[in-house]
């Protein structure tokens, strides 16, 4: 049986329609892959980006561990240092003090020394004077009579 030539065209009609549609599809769906495909290439080059950018943080991170080590070393001298330059000072310190108050006795040893000397030589002085005013009137007395 054949078909009618109206049949026939309806028929491919309805095929050339499927394929049509057929064909929207697939330009949809390569489009989509090719979305995709573009997509993967950008978050691949973004991954790249973000993975250079660590292993650079990770080397900066390292220089700066490695910075803090050294400093944590020098920080510990220089607290010796300045523990030691502190025990110095207090050292010096108890020294002036002690010599302070050695020179101090002396000086106060010295005052008293000087005061009793004076005293005595005050009551020296005294004594001779009136030695002298008595034998003085003694003489007069003696020139009188």
């Amino acid at each position: 049986m054949s078909l009618s030539l109206k049949q026939s065209i309806t028929n491919n009609a309805s095929d050339l329609s499927v394929l049509q549609s057929s064909s929207d599809s697939l330009t949809v769906q390569v489009s989509e892959a090719e979305a995709f495909h573009h997509n993967n290439i950008s978050e691949d080059a973004n991954v790249k980006v973000l993975s250079d950018r660590v292993t650079s943080n990770a080397s900066n991170i390292s220089v700066l561990d490695t910075t803090s080590v050294i400093q944590a070393a020098e920080i510990d001298v220089l607290e010796e240092s300045i523990a030691t330059n502190a025990t110095s000072i207090q050292n010096s310190n108890t020294g002036f003090t002690s010599e302070i108050t050695r020179v101090e006795g002396l000086i106060t040893t010295e005052e008293n020394s000087r005061t009793t000397a004076d005293s005595t030589l005050q009551t020296n002085i005294e004594n001779e004077t009136n030695a002298r005013t008595a034998a003085d009137t003694t003489l007069q007395s003696n020139i009188e009579t």
